[in-house]
């Protein structure tokens, strides 16, 4: 019988030390506070949403993810910011270009990366003027930095943003071109970030 006891005494061992596991599992998760990350609603607001976790970079009330590990086309860089509950990029003044080129200076910097575009939601409307709007907000432009004789070609319906030296190299200046949508290139992605995140039980 001593085989009987011997196994008795291992179940219930065993048994007690699961319960001490799950005990300390359970009250370690209770007291765990984590970040939660939050998705854009229609209002602009912002909603507890799980969603893949995106680098980010904030300017003002808008925070940024710079894809330059994969290059796509404009359709694609469009969806995928939608599916990570973002926009393409859109820009509203000199500041926020200013900002933008900046951070492209950097990135193309740190990875030795030489005249790389980046998409934006600009595109051309129908319009007969060949006026442009940005995609992510349907508004028209009201603040343009075209490189000099951009935009050149009716063909080319959609925006991005590149690299434009001076004459001496000495100074850099990140500028727009119409570009062939079809073409791929790396993205940016935005949103409007109305409420900070928040630490929630």
């Amino acid at each position: 019988m001593l085989w009987f006891r011997l196994y008795c005494f291992c179940a219930i061992f065993a048994l007690f030390c699961f319960n001490q596991i799950s005990t300390h599992f359970i009250g370690t998760k209770n007291k765990t506070k984590k970040l939660v990350r939050r998705s854009i609603g229609d209002d602009g607001t912002l909603t507890d949403q799980n969603r893949p976790h995106l680098n980010l970079i904030s300017n003002g009330n808008k925070s940024y993810h710079f894809q330059n590990i994969f290059k796509v086309d404009f359709l694609e860089s469009y969806q995928f910011c939608k599916s990570n509950n973002m926009e393409l990029l859109h820009i509203e003044s000199e500041d926020e270009n200013k900002f933008l080129s900046k951070k492209f200076y950097e990135l193309d910097k740190k990875f030795h990366f030489s005249d790389e575009f980046y998409w934006t939601s600009g595109t051309r409307t129908l319009r007969k003027n060949i006026t442009w709007m940005w995609l992510s907000t349907g508004e028209l432009f009201s603040y343009t930095n075209w490189k000099p004789g951009q935009p050149n070609n009716s063909t080319q319906k959609c925006m991005a943003i590149n690299a434009s030296y001076s004459k001496n190299k000495k100074t850099i200046e990140y500028q727009w071109s119409d570009i062939n949508c079809t073409s791929n290139h790396f993205f940016v992605c935005e949103f409007t970030d109305t409420k900070n995140y928040t630490k929630t039980p």
